[in-house]
């Protein structure tokens, strides 16, 4: 985004911070992966292509070459073989006499003599624009200064970037489902803030485009746009959930256990509508009511149908002559990649027999944040690994004081699934809907504090649908009571 404003920049010649902005950006994507070139090649190749196809590269290469702001930074400068052959490209191309004068002036400025190596031109170098600068220190080298100040007293063109612009600008907003004015039910006062105001326009006069640190973050505070409100999670609950909403006009109720389930029951045959903010999936046996369904709801809601659920909140959906998979498998490999355990070498237990863990007072403390991160990120994952839920269930209990010794439990876990990525839950059809529970505890197993851990799960039509583990809150005192 910062680059895109400077290329659209028409304040000042910008077309001498283009190159060095391009490695910035091509470092920045590389840092985002933490380096792994398998995630961040691809976007490389495609910012390459641009680059080398379409966006005259060997003029950008002159201009950063010519720029006293980078040629006067060695240490950072940039002299890879292809910034100094579009150099030569270029001079060749435009450079029509005195091209030899031209070859032997770049050494002066390079090597910074005659003018260029005078204390003035070293301290102006970032404080003129860089076509000024060479008309006041380039006079020792009249055929090449008459080169840099024909390229560097240029703007990048913007004509295809004001239409770039607009839609980096709008890559947060959503165009679909804005509530109409006779829909709008909340009435809103805006004030207009004077200081926020005039701190803009102070901070404007001292704006500078090229400037990477010069960023105005209160910019997109003041708009002036009207325009119909977004359809927000709020008003959406309003519009499904409340008396008299949408879901209870077509016939469907409402799930007591989870507020986001809808049932509509016709014919021995049942429609199911799951609502996650705005994404939603209908299932069902009931073929000619969930084409209704989506009929009606395209009427009350701008609407996309994706077709076949195949991936659903981090969860992979995927179909065969058995039956129907539910796994995370890119989920998990997401998370490892995450913490760099990709590579890891794999282990075949969740957690050691008989373990310790608590919290002691010569205990060592870990990075709290990303400990509670991880062990957030496990217990969704549990969704459908039924097989790490007590591990998950113990290494939770310590959120709020974690230890190296907890977060190495964390990771024995991650490289536990490093084994395992594809597990998840295969529901087959059956043609019977008995169901089935199984429960059991371990009595006083937590030899601190002697508290019980129980753990079930439940079959239906024999597929599993439930299951947990969790640490009891009391002390059972007989193994009786703690299967109650």
């Amino acid at each position: 985004m910062r680059l895109l404003r400077i290329v659209d920049c028409d304040e000042r010649p910008s077309i001498g911070y283009v190159y060095e902005g391009m490695y910035r950006v091509c470092l920045g994507i590389k840092k985002l992966f933490n380096y792994n070139k398998r995630l961040y090649k691809p976007f490389a190749e495609i910012i390459k292509q641009r680059w080398d196809q379409q966006l005259k590269k060997n003029i950008h290469s002159t201009a950063y070459r010519l720029n006293p702001c980078f040629q006067y930074d060695q240490e950072n400068f940039c002299n890879k073989p292809n910034v100094i052959g579009g150099v030569m490209d270029v001079i060749d191309q435009k450079v029509l006499k005195g091209k030899l004068e031209t070859m032997n002036e770049m050494k002066l400025f390079r090597d910074r003599l005659g003018s260029f190596g005078r204390e003035l031109a070293y301290s102006t170098r970032e404080v003129l624009q860089p076509d000024e600068w060479w008309r006041l220190h380039g006079y020792n080298a009249p055929h090449l200064q008459k080169l840099a100040i024909l390229i560097l007293s240029q703007t990048v063109s913007s004509s295809g970037c004001e239409r770039n612009w607009s839609v980096f600008e709008r890559i947060h907003t959503k165009g679909r489902n804005r509530l109409e004015h006779q829909r709008l039910n909340d009435l809103v006062y805006v004030h207009y803030n004077l200081r926020l105001k005039n701190r803009f326009y102070n901070k404007k006069r001292i704006y500078d485009p090229i400037d990477y640190a010069c960023i105005d973050e209160t910019d997109f505070w003041v708009v002036d746009e009207d325009q119909p409100a977004e359809l927000d999670v709020e008003e959406l609950e309003n519009l499904l959930y409340e008396e008299g909403s949408t879901m209870r006009k077509y016939g469907y109720h409402q799930s007591n256990s989870d507020h986001t389930l809808f049932l509509k029951h016709r014919q021995s045959k049942v429609t199911t509508l799951i609502v996650y903010v705005d994404d939603m999936i209908i299932t069902g046996d009931d073929a000619e009511e969930i084409s209704k369904l989506q009929e009606l709801l395209s009427t009350e809601f701008e609407m996309n149908n994706l077709g076949e659920l195949k991936y659903f909140l981090g969860i992979e959906v995927a179909r065969s002559k058995n039956g129907m998979f539910l796994s995370q498998h890119k989920y998990v490999l997401d998370l490892l990649t995450e913490v760099r355990l990709l590579e890891c070498k794999p282990m075949d237990t969740l957690i050691v027999q008989n373990h310790r863990l608590g919290e002691y007072s010569d205990q060592v403390s870990t990075d709290k944040v990303r400990y509670q991160r991880l062990v957030g990120k496990l217990i969704y994952l549990s969704h459908t690994r039924l097989d790490i839920a007590y591990a998950v269930s113990v290494v939770s209990q310590f959120m709020h004081n974690p230890s190296e010794d907890h977060m190495g439990v964390v990771i024995r876990i991650l490289r536990y699934l490093k084994s395992s990525p594809g597990k998840g839950l295969m529901f087959s059809e059956n043609v019977h809907l008995n169901i089935e529970g199984y429960t059991n505890a371990d009595w006083a197993g937590n030899i601190l504090d002697r508290n019980s851990t129980s753990g079930y799960f439940t079959f239906m039509g024999g597929n599993l649908v439930t299951w947990r583990s969790k640490k009891q809150k009391v002390v059972a005192l007989s193994s009786v009571e703690v299967e109650f």
